[in-house]
Parts: structure tokens; C-alpha cells; sequence
């Protein structure tokens, strides 16, 4: 099994990164291979998702990025890989 591990899912978030994951990822699939997208429960996705909670607010009231959504993404990600039994994690990255 793959699963790409990503803080945003293409299309409930608008970058260019997010989307070539996301077509990468649907690729993959369409060549036979079992993939899972570990990510927040943004809603529903033509690829299987394994949520590891709902988005977080990335700012606090000042406009200032937060730390603890990062912090808290990379410890749910750590237990949810490890739960689905992932063969190949493939993490993008994403500045909070």
C-alpha cells in the first residue's frame, strides 16, 4: 500500500503542489496500485482517505501561523501510517 501523507487535499485546497499529488496519487491507482491519502477529513475524495481529524485553524487571532496544528498533524500522521499498514509513505511538505 501507498500512502501520501499531506496536510491539504487538491481539490479542498488550491495550490499546484496539492493537485499534482492528488493526480500522481490517482495515477497510481489507475495502474493497479493501493493508495491511501493520510490527510485532515477535508470531505469526500475519488482516492481512499485515512482522516486523521478535522482541519485546524492555522492562525491564531493575531494572524500569526501556529505551531501546534504541525505539531499535532505529524503525531496523528505517525499513528495512522502505522495503522493502515502503509508499505511506502510519501510526504509532502508544508510550511505552517
Amino acid at each position: 500500500m501507498i500512502c501520501f501523507v499531506c496536510s491539504n487535499l487538491w481539490p479542498y485546497s488550491f495550490g499546484g503542489a496539492e493537485r499534482h499529488y492528488y493526480e500522481f496519487a490517482l495515477e497510481l491507482m489507475r495502474r493497479g496500485y493501493d493508495v491511501r491519502y493520510v490527510t485532515y477529513g477535508w470531505g469526500p475524495s475519488e482516492i481512499t482517505l485515512v482522516p486523521v481529524g478535522a482541519p485546524p485553524a492555522l492562525y491564531d487571532s493575531g494572524g500569526r501561523r501556529r505551531l501546534w496544528p504541525a505539531v499535532s498533524f505529524a503525531w496523528r500522521v505517525a499513528r495512522a501510517v502505522r495503522k493502515a499498514g502503509c508499505g511506502v509513505a510519501a510526504g509532502a511538505h508544508h510550511s505552517y
